[in-house]
């Protein structure tokens, strides 16, 4: 069982579920709690988080740490990308608090320098972090060595901590896009730098590398275009939009 729908209607006797989806429509901009739910659904997918230990290396707030709880989770730790990152999370302690999601513990220093810990995570999570733990490198991923054996040193730390059967979710943006490739700039991110993200065939192969099997690849669109890019070769509407997709891969 992987995200569970959480019923939107009315409720006396709310779950965490439901109290997380109120406060972050209330306090985060979410429109609606459906928009709410459809955020974590396209992020996790089907990955199952009731009674695992989960990891979230985030560039964000940390939310995908907050709903993991409020989803049963055994144990949910935050860690953020880079010391910059770790400056986002500030609050997410206290918000863990007020919905009463005492299984969150955050980090108090970023990927580079955390112990991550050894056979400790059933789900790692990556949203919007993956070329942020290296900078530098995931510039440059492709066509250097060096840059190569830097990430492979990144995957091999979070092999170690993951326990067999751990599931790894990587959730960004591939800089195999169309207007930067027609020289345009994309109305849809317009702040994106492309050159930073390698497609998922990248992440796929360092991760295969290091142990990981059965790589998943979902290309993301926006709602009103689904219909129509199921009619076309995969990834093909979703490069004329974000390029967004989530890659899933799993320790054998």
């Amino acid at each position: 069982m992987g995200v569970k729908d959480i019923d939107i209607g009315a409720d006396t006797n709310p779950t965490p579920s439901h109290l997380l989806v109120d406060h972050l429509v209330k306090k985060h901009g979410f429109r609606s709690p459906e928009r709410c739910q459809r955020y974590f659904q396209r992020i996790l997918g089907d990955v199952r988080l009731y009674d695992r230990d989960v990891l979230e290396i985030t560039a964000g707030p940390g939310w995908v740490s907050l709903f993991a709880a409020s989803q049963g989770a055994n144990h949910v730790s935050t860690v953020a990308a880079t010391e910059r990152d770790q400056m986002r999370l500030g609050s997410l302690a206290a918000e863990a608090d007020l919905l009463g999601l005492r299984r969150v513990e955050v980090a108090t220093r970023p990927f580079s320098t955390e112990d991550l810990g050894t056979s400790a995570f059933d789900v790692v999570v990556l949203r919007a972090s993956v070329t942020w733990l290296d900078p530098e490198s995931s510039w440059t991923l492709e066509n250097d060595s060096s840059s190569r054996t830097r990430y492979e040193e990144i995957w091999q730390r979070i092999w170690k901590a993951t326990r067999p059967g751990a599931q790894v979710v990587i959730f960004d943006v591939s800089r195999r896009n169309l207007w930067p490739s027609l020289g345009l700039r994309n109305p849809f991110a317009r702040d994106t730098d492309w050159e930073r993200h390698p497609p998922p065939s990248v992440w796929t192969e360092l991760l295969m590398d290091t142990g990981f099997e059965q790589p998943e690849v979902e290309w993301m669109v926006p709602a009103p275009l689904e219909t129509m890019s199921r009619a076309l070769p995969a990834g093909m509407a979703a490069h004329a939009v974000r390029s967004r997709y989530r890659l899933t891969v799993r320790r054998p």
